[in-house]
């Protein structure tokens, strides 16, 4: 990305797309958002996971080609923490991310 305009048009799409992530997040049994989204950050728990399987996730997504997600803790937990940085992100692949966390795709049997 080169130029002003160009990285604060990047931002404002991440930060577009942490919101929609974000309101399924907060209506979706089995997920909890854990913070409001700070730019292009959100903050979401799968209830029922443990520390070991959301690195799993991220490296199952990350080997698929899907997104690159680094967990997070968050107040001593292990939590899902994407950031939608790539200013060419669908919202078909925030969807497909959300899916993965909520249905276990991409998390160990």
């Amino acid at each position: 990305m080169h130029g002003a305009d160009v990285c604060r048009d990047a931002v404002a799409k991440g930060a577009a797309m942490a919101y929609r992530a974000a309101r399924p997040a907060e209506r979706t049994e089995g997920l909890e958002l854990l913070r409001e989204p700070e730019l292009t950050v959100v903050l979401i728990r799968r209830t029922g996971r443990q520390p070991s399987d959301y690195y799993a996730w991220s490296k199952r997504l990350l080997a698929a080609g899907t997104a690159f997600i680094a967990p997070s803790v968050w107040e001593g937990e292990t939590v899902a923490r994407p950031a939608f940085l790539h200013p060419d992100i669908t919202e078909e692949t925030v969807r497909e991310i959300l899916d993965s966390l909520l249905t276990g795709h991409h998390f160990p049997a």
